[in-house]
C-alpha cells in the first residue's frame, strides 16, 4: 500500500550529497516494485536549485501525481 516516488536530487547538492537519493531508491526498488520508484538526478542542480521550480519541472511533478491517482482510482490499489 505505499505510494509511489519520485525522487529528484541535483547532482551538484553540496548539502545532501545525491547519493542519499541514489540509495533511498534503491532501498525502497528492494521492498516496492521496482516500477513505483523513479529517481531522476539532475545534471547540474544544486540544493534548492530554481530548477527544479521551472514550468516544465513543476508540470512533470504533477503529471506523476495525476498519473498515479488515475491508476488508483482505475486499479483500487490502496490509498
Amino acid at each position: 500500500g505505499a505510494p509511489p516516488f519520485l525522487l529528484q536530487h541535483g547532482k551538484r547538492d553540496s548539502l545532501v550529497p545525491a547519493q542519499q537519493s541514489v540509495d533511498m531508491a534503491a532501498r525502497l526498488r528492494a521492498v516496492l516494485d521496482p516500477e513505483r520508484v523513479t529517481l531522476e538526478l539532475i545534471e547540474g542542480a544544486e540544493h534548492a536549485d530554481p530548477r527544479l521550480e521551472t514550468r516544465e519541472n513543476v508540470s512533470r511533478v504533477l503529471d506523476f501525481l495525476d498519473l498515479h491517482r488515475r491508476s488508483t482510482e482505475t486499479h483500487g490499489e490502496p490509498r
